[in-house]
Order: C-alpha cells, then structure tokens, then sequence
C-alpha cells in the first residue's frame, strides 16, 4: 500500500505540476519569440516565479518518495522529458544535463559561470540567466574570489620560498584574475586535475598567457590516489599551501577523510590546506537535481568540521571563512605535527550570523548521496571540478 501511494503521489506530480509548468514555459516562449535577453522583464519574472514554483513541487514529492530511490530517478528523469524542450535550448542547463565531459561541473561549465554571459536568444537566454543567477552559481563566483583573495592576502606574509598546490584546478581562472607571485621569492605552483582537457585549457589559456609561466607545472593526478601520501610525495614532493575548492562536495565521507588526511601529510608542517564546501542548509537543490542532472553530498558545517577533525587537522586552530551569500564555507586549517593535536576536546563551532540564518531552506535536505565518485576504466576516478 505504501508503494502504491508513492507512486500515485510520484505520478500526479509529472500529469499535474511538471505538465502544467511545461504549458507555462510554452506560453512563456510564445511572448518571447526570438528576443535576446537583455534585462529582467515581464516574461522573465514570470518565468522565473513558474520556475521557482515547480522546484517548491519538486522538493515535495522528494520529501514523499525519497525512501524510494528508483522511483525518485525515475521521476527526476521523466520529469526532465517533460521540460527538455525548453531547458535544452538554454547552452547553462543543456551542459548540466547532458554533462559531455562525464559529470556537470566541468571546467567547461566553471567558465560559463565565471563569465556570466548568456549564450542563447529567445527563452533559452532567459533561462541562461535564471542558471546564473541560481544560489550555487553565484557562490561558485564567490568561491574562486576567496582563494584569490586568500592567496593575495597570503603572500606578503610569507618570508621565505614557499610552494602552492591546487587541487582539482579546473579552469584556474584565480590566475588569470591578476594573482602576482611575489618577486623577491621563489614560489612554484602545482596545477593539478585528472581531467585531461582540463589541463590542456589551462596550459594553453592560463599558464602560457603568464609572465612567470615559468613557476607553474601541471600534474595529471586522481585526487583520491592522493590517500597514499608517501608516492605523491615521491612524485611531487611536499607543499606550504595546499587548497582545492571545487572537488570535496562530490566525495563521500569514507572517501574524502582519509583524502584530506593525506593532503594533510602532503603539506609541511606549519603549512596550509584550504578547502571549501558548500553550506546545504543555505541552498535548496531542485534546480540542480531535478532540472539538470547535477549531483552533490549536502553537508552543514558540523558535517564539514567533523569530516577535518577526523581527518587529522587541530579544529581548534582552524579558521571558518564565508562568502557573501554565506554559501561557500572556507576551511583554512594550519598544518601542525600530529603529536601536538588535541583530540580530547570539543571545538567552538563558528556561528552563522543571524542575517544568513534567515536565508536558511525551510526544507531538510534528506538526500545524503553517496556516489559522489565515478567508475572510469576500472578506476576510481572522481569529478575534479565545481
């Protein structure tokens, strides 16, 4: 009986509010016609309120089937159906939905997002902006001018060489951003990625463009191979500052602690590993989960203080930055030698200023996925961006 009513709730879900939302868009497109989109008018708020409206509906019928995993994809999936004619004229939601490069946060999709332009006429640019201007989507933005401006602000309290080593670097755009390597120091940068294309981007489109191209080098490495610290360290060797920004969202805890526990050893002591993590309770996921096909662990920042604690770092001299938008949480954890860590005492956990409590999803975030990791070739390979 309990199956046979998710299935009706999941069932008049698609014949009512997917298929009612899908009339809208078409009437919606209608008055569009073929217009670039220029600003916000008319025909955008209505689509926007018609879309923020179904993800409400969206996020419902999930709270109803979610102990019913296949019925729950196969809902998202038929749901998808329904909308495709629409959100695959937008360039933004057709590469979250398609993901050709194997998962939706690529580095192709991080440029798009950086740069912020839409990419389509008629309402495929109207929906391009509505992706812009998503929670997430800004708050990718936020996050890379955190490190950016962590690094600024970095550098001249450095006296001697140091070294940098960026994980799962993506398009590395924080380096076309104008980051100027100290001159009366010898720093050498690490740009590490698993994706092939990737790389290439970023050497032809970031490093040969630099000055001092000469203090960077680009490593082809799976992040997660990163646990055994002694062979990367053989490889590599060791790094000041180590800070990855765009990958932790996607590892699934049995995975992610001891990866952080050797990027912990991968650092000198007195070093610094830098990762950020997205806040799930100041973000809902419908538009990513239902819309596109755009997977990722929610986690609070308990979760995420937890995660670094058991991954060997002094949680009692790390330091818990936020963005703007209070989304993007910064963990900037100091490097110290494991026989000086206290384990035995309980951390102050940093308070969300009342303002960002206000923002919180009146919604539970119920799905704790855990395939944030892929099987390519046999190997355990994982999406090294957004």
């Amino acid at each position: 009986m309990l199956m046979s009513n998710r299935n009706h709730e999941a069932t008049h879900f698609l014949e009512s509010k997917a298929k009612n939302y899908a009339e809208e868009l078409k009437s919606i497109e209608q008055a569009i016609g073929l217009r670039e989109f220029s600003k916000p008018d008319a025909d955008y708020k209505r689509l926007k309120q018609a879309t923020d409206h179904v993800c409400e509906a969206c996020l419902e019928i999930e709270c109803k089937i979610d102990k019913d995993r296949e019925l729950l994809n196969s809902t998202r999936k038929h749901f998808r159906d329904i909308i495709a004619p629409w959100f695959h004229k937008s360039p933004l939601f057709y590469h979250g939905i398609t993901k050709p490069r194997g998962y939706a946060g690529d580095y192709q999709m991080l440029i798009a997002i950086y740069e912020g332009k839409v990419r389509s006429t008629g309402i495929g640019g109207y929906l391009d902006h509505y992706f812009l201007n998503t929670a997430l989507a800004k708050a990718v933005v936020s996050r890379m001018k955190g490190i950016l401006n962590y690094l600024e602000h970095e550098f001249p309290h450095r006296h001697e060489d140091f070294s940098i080593l960026d994980i799962a670097c993506g398009p590395c755009q924080e380096f076309v951003q104008g980051i100027t390597l100290p001159k009366d120091k010898n720093v050498q940068v690490s740009l590490l990625d698993y994706d092939r294309g990737a790389l290439s981007y970023v050497k032809e489109n970031v490093v040969a463009l630099r000055n001092d191209s000469s203090h960077f080098q680009c490593i082809r490495y799976n992040a997660l191979r990163m646990r055994s610290a002694d062979r990367f360290i053989e490889q590599y060797g060791r790094y000041d500052i180590i800070y990855s920004v765009g990958l932790c969202d996607y590892i699934a805890d049995k995975q992610l602690i001891p990866m952080l526990s050797g990027w912990r050893k991968i650092a000198h002591d007195r070093g610094i590993v830098y990762v950020a993590f997205k806040d799930a309770n100041l973000y809902t996921t419908p538009i990513y989960q239902w819309v596109t096909d755009w997977h990722f662990l929610q986690r609070t920042q308990e979760d995420c203080t937890r995660i670094m604690r058991e991954a060997g770092f002094d949680v009692e001299s790390m330091k818990v930055t936020r963005d703007k938008s209070g989304v993007i949480m910064n963990f900037i954890a100091p490097v110290i030698a494991t026989g000086n860590i206290r384990i035995d005492q309980a951390h102050a956990p940093v308070v969300i200023p009342e303002h960002l409590n206000e923002q919180r999803s009146h919604s539970n975030h119920i799905s704790q996925l855990s395939n944030g990791s892929q099987l390519s070739n046999g190997e355990l390979s994982t999406p090294e961006t957004s």
